[in-house]
């Protein structure tokens, strides 16, 4: 039935609900709120937008998505209501008389309730930028897709000839010029791609659902190339399979070639195949929510049986919605998740706010781990598998792996999209040329009707997940490749967390396969490995008597999941030249891989050759290396009373019970380190990082000079190129002028170079120890946590102007030189933990610390704030309502933006009540010569002068 239909998919869509004068006088009052609105739109928004001329259309980095708030007046809204269509349905969902589809007020002014909304979803393309379209047909790989700067036969040589001569991609950049930068000649250079190489590749695509981040990071062991490459070339195979059914005769290459290079061959890109998911700001994959409803507020819990202001999500379709440029992206059944989610909350639920962080985090993950695909991914998958014959087994296999499909909704104008109030979803990029129309609503539930019923109606009788739900036991990651290789197909690797995996499960599959997260590395496996890289690693200095007038350096090594990498790390440490005593503290969170294995290993390695070793780990039990329980003694650095070296068995270190203990997040490994250790220097080694010989005793010469510091070092991207201009920033900041001076932009000494006093680490307190699956940015909270102390303690609370810092008298330090061999080789993947910080908690990090340091000051009664766009607004609105006030203008270069205001509806509601008359707070964008002069001439009568 439609009730059963629904409540297993979670969408209905239903076709012709409006249509002739009502669907054009819904179109023309969106049209008109588009250009002059009657009920101010959100801040920010542009003005003077007109859907029949393209000029005033979005463009460039501008965001996309424009939403009008239109007034509930005209014969459409009630065609809407009493369409027989739309009714019979809702009667159906939510019981006969128990729903209802309240409209916008029917005037101008604030909103007090926005029961609806539409957003206007302008093409990628759109406005001024379109010449430079990265869709067109005249722009070609290297090109950067603005001021039509395409690359010149003469630049294509100097480029092959300079990576000819082995020169590195800076290098390369400064032979072409032409302002070519080192990421344009990597994506423009392109040496012909081997047999052994494409087929690695298309091992890959069909292993990971076309995740292009994924597939790139790892073809690096096998070739050098960019995510565009990897999506260029996949294209390019596969119109060769193509053509060889044709004929049998083209080859890639030829196929590649010819589309590249021949317009009469060139074929238009099928819009079906380019749309992503994304939010408001084009940021792919971090739009997905779950629907809050009119009044709604978002820090009231979610609960089981729902609210009467959350009946149905209503999508009105007010334009034709094709492939590529239809509307919202979906994950039909992802209702069923939430079900199950909020069931393990009840009764008192989450607030709305958590539940959209959840649902974010899950779809995010799940997109990473390549268990959903966009659905025309998988069409693609499956055309690779018919086309190359494989077990015909595969196709279920890999929906089996599945957690479901991206799906697109589509439909002709007027067509109406019922979502169930669960549904996660997201908006989606608009790839055609003209732009998206639709009207969003909620359907409400009577309150009679709710209270009867017991709660809302689609709520109850909803499928249940079979497994257990995937997320509580979704702690182990795939293995990441070493150097040597690629890992295994993600379907085909017996450390993959599947679908479905629970504690409960994991369990019972434990009794058929002990092994079943690790690879089943033995000990004296792991122990040849490391010896072998000992042997060739060693300095000299680590095999003679440390320096006693030197201190005792602990390395503090957290772990997780990080046995690919091990290997490298420790090498690393006995290559080190330093000549005092060194001290290995590793602590292992929760690793469902070989970790533990390897690090037990090295540890007898490190300890053989003079190196005290501390190790331990949550799921390591009783088993610990060199550290003491109470009431033990130990001997040699290891605990006495049993072979230290002894690797305990399977149900000791990987047993059912110890794999429920979930791991603890970066902050808590990094402080069981710490606290194991006993050196007077700390230096943080990340486990997958790599040390070159000088970088301790490059480190504990510029600490001896500043105690008080957290010394940094210099360092570089490991694969090569991977973030390169934050690289070149970090490198190049003055020491210590720049670190100082640009404290509040970014940690300016990166986490992973760090080395200072423990002194220094007990002042802080130690890092915050946080849930990984919320994302938190200790290291930044604890760099501006020791900044705090060093501003108290050395200048009684007031911020040292940058000339009063000395060597001996400043919070930061670095060592090496930007022309130097860097100190870290400082390793990048997709799955580094520093993605899973939000944008929003890092800008709340920094913003609290610049409000305690420098807006609390008398002299800061009033500022400016340089800037009016996207992170000037974030910034200002992160203020408190006493800091905000101090803000007396925005200036910006661009003069589009000026002359308006800025302010923001929460402001008010966050400050005041809804009907303080205290006038709302609104802040001039001013152009910023304009400001120049007119301070100018304020100083100027005023005979005021700048220090």
């Amino acid at each position: 039935t439609l009730l059963e239909t629904f409540r297993r998919d979670g969408i209905v869509v239903l076709d012709g609900v409006l249509t002739g004068a009502a669907l054009e006088s819904f179109r023309e009052q969106v049209s008109r709120e588009l250009t002059t609105p009657c009920i101010p739109p959100e801040s920010g928004t542009p003005e003077g937008v007109r859907l029949s001329d393209a000029t005033t259309w979005p463009s460039g980095s501008q965001r996309r998505v424009i939403e009008v708030v239109p007034p509930g007046v005209g014969a459409h809204w009630g065609a809407l209501s009493t369409s027989p269509a739309l009714t019979k349905t809702l009667d159906v969902l939510l019981g006969s008389n128990a729903w209802d589809l309240p409209n916008n007020q029917p005037h101008g002014g604030k909103c007090e309730t926005r029961h609806w909304y539409c957003p206007v979803v302008f093409p990628e393309g759109s406005g001024s930028d379109t010449k430079t379209n990265k869709n067109s047909a005249d722009w070609r790989r290297g090109d950067v897709g603005k001021n039509d700067n395409q690359w010149s036969p003469q630049e294509d040589a100097k480029l092959h000839a300079a990576k000819a001569a082995g020169l590195s991609w800076e290098l390369v950049a400064h032979e072409v010029g032409g302002g070519r930068t080192p990421k344009h000649c990597r994506e423009r250079y392109a040496p012909p791609w081997t047999a052994e190489q494409d087929c690695l590749l298309t091992e890959l695509c069909n292993a990971h659902h076309l995740s292009w981040q994924v597939i790139a990071h790892k073809m690096q062991h096998a070739r050098a190339c960019t995510k565009r490459q990897v999506r260029e070339r996949c294209g390019a195979l596969q119109k060769a399979k193509a053509s060889k059914v044709r004929d049998g005769e083209q080859d890639a290459d030829t196929a590649s070639t010819t589309t590249k290079n021949d317009p009469a061959e060139t074929t238009k890109p099928d819009a079906s195949t380019l749309w992503h998911p994304v939010n408001r700001r084009r940021v792919r994959n971090k739009g997905w929510h779950v629907d809050i409803g009119p009044g709604f507020p978002v820090d009231a819990p979610r609960v089981l049986t729902g609210d009467p202001k959350q009946g149905v999500v209503a999508l009105v379709l007010l334009s034709d919605w094709e492939p590529g440029g239809g509307g919202t992206a979906f994950v039909k059944g992802s209702h069923v998740w939430v079900s199950e989610f909020l069931k393990s909350k009840h009764p008192a639920g989450v607030t709305h706010q958590e539940l959209n962080q959840w649902a974010i985090k899950t779809v995010a993950d799940g997109v990473k781990d390549g268990l959903l695909p966009l659905e025309y991914e998988v069409a693609a998958r499956e055309d690779a598998l018919n086309y190359s014959k494989n077990d015909s087994n595969d196709s279920e296999k890999n929906k089996n792996n599945r957690l479901g499909v991206i799906s697109q909704i589509t439909g002709r104008s007027g067509s109406v999209a019922l979502l169930h109030p669960w549904l996660v979803h997201c908006g989606t990029t608009n790839v055609l040329a003209t732009p998206r129309l639709m009207a969003n609503g909620m359907v409400c539930v009577k309150q009679d009707a709710f209270e009867k019923q017991g709660g809302v109606r689609v709520l109850f009788g909803l499928p249940k997940l079979d497994p257990d739900p995937f997320w509580e036991g979704k702690e182990v990651k795939e293995k990441s490749e070493t150097e040597e290789g690629a890992s295994q197909p993600a379907e085909n690797d017996p450390k993959r967390a599947r679908v479905g995996d629970s504690p409960e499960r994991n369990a019972k599959e434990s009794e058929k396969t002990p092994e079943t997260l690790s690879s089943g590395l033995s000990f004296e496996d792991a122990l040849g490995a490391a010896s072998r890289a000992a042997k060739a690693c060693t300095h000299a200095n680590r095999l003679q008597k440390p320096d006693p007038s030197l201190p005792v350096v602990s390395i503090i090594v957290p772990a997780h999941d990080a046995a690919p990498w091990l290997d490298e790390c420790f090498a690393s440490v006995l290559a080190q030249t330093y000549c005092g005593a060194i001290q290995v503290s590793a602590y292992d969170d929760a690793s469902g891989d070989d970790t533990p294995v390897v690090l037990k290993a090295w540890a007898e390695v490190l300890s053989n050759v003079g190196i005290d070793v501390k190790m331990s780990g949550s799921r390591w039990g009783g088993f610990r290396v060199g550290v003491a329980s109470r009431g033990e003694n130990t001997s040699r650095g290891i605990s006495a009373g049993a072979n230290p070296f002894e690797v305990p068995s399977t149900e000791t270190t990987l047993g059912n019970e110890s794999r429920t203990i979930k791991p603890g997040g970066i902050g808590h490994a990094k402080n069981k380190a710490v606290s194991q250790s006993t050196g007077p220097v700390l230096v943080f080694l990340d486990a997958d990082d790599i040390m070159t010989p000088t970088r301790v005793a490059a480190q504990v010469a510029v600490l001896q000079k500043n105690e008080n510091a957290i010394v940094g070092g210099t360092w570089v991207r490991h694969p090569r190129g991977s973030t390169e201009h934050y690289e070149r920033w970090a490198n190049t900041l003055a020491d210590p002028t720049g670190l100082w001076l640009e404290q509040f932009r970014e940690t300016t000494v990166q986490m992973p170079t760090w080395c200072m006093g423990r002194l220094t680490y007990d002042s802080v307190g130690g890092f915050d120890e946080v849930n990984p699956h919320l994302g938190e940015g200790e290291d930044l909270v604890f760099f501006h946590k020791h900044i705090d102390r060093f501003v108290e303690k050395k200048h009684n609370g007031a911020v040292p102007k940058v000339n009063q810092l000395t060597e001996q008298n400043t919070p930061l330090r670095r060592a090496g030189a930007c022309h130097e061999t860097p100190l870290l080789l400082y390793r990048w993947s997709p799955e580094s933990g520093t993605s899973r910080v939000s944008r929003q908690r890092l800008l709340e990090i920094r913003s609290g610390a610049f409000q305690r340091r420098v807006l609390a000051q008398k002299s800061w009664r009033q500022f400016i704030v340089w800037g009016a766009g996207r992170d000037a607004k974030a910034f200002v609105n992160s203020l408190t309502p006493q800091n905000r006030g101090k803000v007396v203008a925005m200036l910006d270069v661009d003069e589009n933006k000026c002359g308006r205001s800025y302010s923001n509806h929460r402001w008010n509601d966050s400050s005041q009540g809804k009907d303080s008359a205290v006038p709302a707070l609104s802040i001039p964008v001013v152009f910023f010569s304009t400001h120049a002069a007119s301070e100018k001439k304020r100083m100027e009568s005023a005979n005021e002068f700048p220090p």
